[in-house]
C-alpha cells in the first residue's frame, strides 16, 4: 500500500512536470505578440495583482514574487516602458519605489492575449474536467502559493 508521503511526492512531480511543460507551452504561445515570455510572465503578473490590490507593483516585489533579481525585472520593465506597456504611478508610501501599472495599451494587449489566443486553449484542454475538479485543482493551487 503507498503511504500518504509517497502520494504528495508523486504529486510535486507531477506539478512541477506540468509546470515546466505549461511554461514552454507559454512561450509559444505568446510569441506572437512579440514580448519575451519573462517580460509577458512580468505583465500577467502585474495584470493578476491589480485585478485584486488596485494598484501596480514595485520593482522589489515583482523580483520577490518571480524570483529573478532586481536588475532583471528593472530591464524588462524598462523595455515596456518603451514599448509603452506599462506605466509608472507614484508611490505615496515611499516615493523612492515607484508602482509600475499597466498602461491601456497593456491592458488591451493582455485581454487580447487572453480572448485570441489563451481562451480557446485553455477551454480546449480542460474539456475533460468538470467544474468541481478544476475548483478542487484551484483550492490546492492556492493553498501551495500561500506556503
Amino acid at each position: 500500500m503507498t503511504d500518504r508521503f509517497d502520494i504528495i511526492h508523486d504529486f510535486f512531480n507531477s506539478f512541477f512536470k506540468a509546470k515546466t511543460n505549461l511554461m514552454k507551452i507559454n512561450q509559444a504561445l505568446i510569441e506572437p505578440t512579440g514580448l519575451s515570455f519573462s517580460s509577458w510572465q512580468l505583465v500577467i503578473h502585474i495584470l493578476t495583482h491589480e485585478k485584486y490590490e488596485q494598484q501596480g507593483m514595485t520593482t522589489a516585489e515583482l523580483a520577490e514574487d518571480l524570483l529573478i533579481s532586481r536588475q532583471a525585472v528593472q530591464k524588462h520593465i524598462k523595455l515596456l516602458l518603451e514599448d509603452e506597456v506599462l506605466c509608472v504611478r507614484e508611490n505615496t508610501n515611499d516615493k523612492r519605489s515607484l508602482y509600475y501599472c499597466l498602461s491601456p495599451k497593456g491592458e488591451e494587449l493582455c485581454q487580447s492575449v487572453l480572448d485570441e489566443i489563451y481562451r480557446d486553449w485553455m477551454l480546449d484542454n480542460m474539456k475533460n474536467f468538470s467544474v468541481a475538479e478544476i475548483q478542487q485543482a484551484m483550492k490546492i493551487l492556492t493553498h501551495l502559493a500561500k506556503l
